[in-house]
């Protein structure tokens, strides 16, 4: 689609544009120095394209730009406390199972990462490498340690949040859904896809595609009558 700021920028010269991506960065990295986390910034693109639109002197972009955006700190924050509370979610789970043992916060972690996998990473798969799934599958998994990461708030990579948050909702849902027979299955299917995708959207994260390798096996393990132990075989597949 043409439209009026489309037109505008070709009819600028390639100098100018230069001059204009040099304005912004210095823009980006004075504002990142300075930057405090808004707790009201702006996510939505149209929203944020509208305001900009309206905005016309540099002023009140500058302002704008320091009261709507993210650092690193701040992004993803509402997959942080998504993940945050369904590990707790698991992790009570656990609880329920193991009462007569006493379990450390780190203890929790390694045993909530078995559930997520159905191996322990920590002692089995360290050394391991998964010729047999795809690597778009097996890289960024969770493990001990990056649980630990994500837990405590520190920097993870785009995919590691993605896919740990698909993994514990996939655990929690199917943990408490009965897979009875084909119909329940599909139902379940549907309903686990939808829930699923609006929280990846919700995050800012692409939403959930069939020929991405870890999203198709995902779905594929949640079309079947034990969806949890489906993902275990699969994983267990890769590593024998």
């Amino acid at each position: 689609m043409v439209t009026k700021l489309s037109l505008k920028m070709k009819s600028i010269p390639n100098e100018e544009k230069k001059e204009y991506g040099k304005f912004l960065n210095e823009i980006k990295n004075e504002v990142t120095e300075k930057f405090e986390v808004q707790e009201q910034a702006h996510t939505a693109t149209a929203q944020i394209f509208s305001a900009i639109i309206a905005v016309d002197d540099d002023e009140k972009f500058l302002k704008y730009i320091s009261e709507h955006c993210y650092n690193n700190e701040q992004q993803f924050q509402l997959a942080r406390k998504l993940i945050n509370d369904e590990i707790s979610k698991l992790k009570e789970n656990i609880k329920r199972f193991r009462t007569k043992d006493i379990l450390s916060e780190n203890r929790l972690n390694s045993m909530t990462v078995t559930e997520l996998l159905g191996y322990n990473y920590q002692t089995d798969g360290s050394s391991k490498t998964q010729h047999k799934l795809p690597k778009r599958f097996t890289e960024s998994l969770p493990n001990d340690v990056t649980l630990g990461r994500i837990i405590n708030g520190e920097s993870v990579s785009y995919e590691l949040l993605r896919k740990t948050l698909m993994l514990l909702r996939f655990n929690n849902f199917y943990s408490e859904a009965q897979n009875d027979d084909e119909k329940i299955i599909a139902q379940n299917l549907m309903d686990f896809y939808e829930e699923l995708n609006n929280m990846l959207i919700s995050c800012g994260f692409a939403q959930l595609y069939i020929c991405h390798p870890f999203d198709c096996l995902i779905l594929y393990c949640a079309n079947s009558f034990d969806p949890i132990d489906a993902l275990y075989c699969v994983n267990n597949y890769g590593r024998n």
